[in-house]
């Protein structure tokens, strides 16, 4: 669970609280977290929510390659989840 500033209720209940997940998927280094602010853009692929429904999709340019953020926040999915390989996709 990665915790956002809307996330409200009892927080004793959660086993595990992140600011950051790293996922290496299908060769892909991966940051989750909630407020893009906080990205590193050496990773490939960044996936974060926090903006609402400002942006779905933002290119970045490091070291002449492109990285993606992708807002999976509820504003911009219909406020459904969205699975990863439907991330990936993009």
């Amino acid at each position: 669970f990665i915790e956002g500033n809307h996330d409200k209720g009892n927080r004793n209940t959660l086993k595990t609280r992140n600011q950051e997940i790293i996922l290496n998927q299908n060769g892909l280094r991966i940051q989750l977290l909630h407020d893009p602010l906080y990205a590193r853009i050496d990773y490939d692929l960044i996936i974060h929510s926090h903006v609402h429904n400002l942006w779905r999709v933002k290119e970045l340019y490091y070291c002449g390659q492109i990285r993606l953020m992708i807002n999976v926040g509820v504003d911009v999915s219909n406020f459904y989840p969205i699975k990863l390989d439907e991330i990936i996709t993009i």
